[in-house]
């Protein structure tokens, strides 16, 4: 079972970076994301999966959990997009490949704001991206997004931990010990 968990995730991502891709390469094109979702399922703007036969149906979990991230990035677009640009060394997100820059908020959407059963760990989070961007891209973005990912995780478990520390509440009977 958990290999077809992974696969139905894998898809998703590669769905979610097909979206995004599209999403900014016609940033014009008003509509919702629900007009958007239903045009890119009715196909004319997904890339069908390696294996997969003209008309077949995208697997419901995999559409859902592309869904998600999706929503996710483009509902907090601006603070991930900030939050990719502050990694960027003399570089600005609009310098970035398009494929690049689609993994990049894909994954950053998924590291950041994704929660509970809906939330991979931050490793696997990375890799799937890392492998994504030479997918789209080549070995050379594979390294780079990688860096920057990771930098980004890095930050958001410090963060983590910082907030902990900070919520823990004395009491006297600490003093007591």
């Amino acid at each position: 079972m958990q290999g077809a968990i992974t696969h139905n995730r894998r898809l998703a991502r590669e769905w979610a970076v097909q979206m995004t891709f599209a999403q900014d390469a016609n940033p014009g094109a008003a509509r919702t994301v629900d007009e958007f979702f239903q045009t890119f399922w009715d196909g004319e703007l997904r890339i069908r999966p390696a294996g997969a036969e003209p008309g077949d149906p995208p697997d419901s979990k995999a559409r859902a959990f592309a869904e998600t991230i999706v929503r996710a990035r483009t509902a907090h677009a601006a603070e991930i997009d900030d939050a990719i640009s502050r990694r960027l060394k003399n570089w600005t997100l609009d310098r970035l490949g398009s494929e690049e820059r689609a993994v990049l908020r894909v994954a950053a959407a998924e590291l950041l704001f994704l929660e509970g059963e809906d939330r991979a760990p931050d490793p696997v989070i990375i890799n799937e991206a890392v492998d994504l961007a030479k997918y789209f891209g080549s070995n050379e973005s594979g390294r780079f997004v990688n860096g920057i990912l990771d930098a980004m995780a890095r930050r958001r478990r410090a963060a983590k931990a910082r907030e902990r520390e900070e919520s823990q509440v004395w009491s006297p009977s600490q003093d007591a010990r």
